[in-house]
């Protein structure tokens, strides 16, 4: 495969990167692989509330319909949240076993990723203009991966991983949005300013590419 150059899909578990299957180009040298990966997802919320307590009138909780409390709500608002993330990344992987029809590698991916989630509140059959919040996220992966060749035209990938993120938002949230930075990836106080989000877990992809 040295020299060879393919395009296929990845489908990642990755908690900010499995809405849809992933883009991506490789290309193999002598005892690597390199790749760039292109995608974008789309997330469509109705399932939260925020709810306004009356012993802190100035703190929002997001949660589910399910789990709104039913003391000490001064008002609870319905949430429609849509969201749209678009990533770009590049990676790296080194191979640590090869044989004729299977190579395991060992890697890392930078992913680069951008989201805009638009909140909208529906209470009493009123809805607002909505407000958008941005927030850029920079997404790891330490993937173990095996690549499985049906041919010199084909592959299968199955990979496991441990990720990572680090994401700041543009605009703040109330400090127990949690059901917020979900979608996100991160979550502030305040009227504004940057707040960071440090976390990692395990992942794991199945994939399929076409060499040239």
């Amino acid at each position: 495969m040295t020299g060879k150059g393919g395009i296929g899909l990845l489908q990642s578990s990755h908690p900010q990167m499995n809405l849809l299957p992933t883009l991506t180009f490789r290309y193999w040298g002598a005892r690597s692989c390199w790749e760039a990966l292109v995608g974008f997802g789309l997330l469509r919320d109705r399932d939260t509330t925020a709810v306004l307590l009356k012993t802190a009138p100035d703190e929002e909780v997001l949660m589910a319909d399910s789990a709104v409390p039913s003391e000490g709500v001064q008002s609870a608002t319905q949430l429609f949240l849509d969201t749209t993330r678009i990533y770009f990344g590049l990676g790296f992987h080194k191979i640590v076993v090869n044989t004729p029809r299977l190579t395991v590698t060992l890697g890392a991916r930078g992913i680069a990723q951008y989201s805009t989630t638009e909140r909208k509140k529906r209470q009493q059959g009123e809805s607002d203009a909505g407000t958008v919040i941005s927030a850029l996220a920079l997404l790891g992966e330490f993937p173990l991966q095996a690549e499985f060749f049906l041919s010199d035209h084909s592959s299968i990938v199955a990979m496991v991983a441990l990720t990572a993120s680090v994401a700041s938002s543009f605009q703040a949230t109330s400090n127990q949005d949690s059901g917020l930075a979900e979608l996100l990836g991160t979550t502030a106080t305040g009227r504004g300013g940057v707040a960071l989000q440090l976390g990692g877990r395990y992942s794991g992809g199945l994939g399929f590419t076409y060499y040239f």
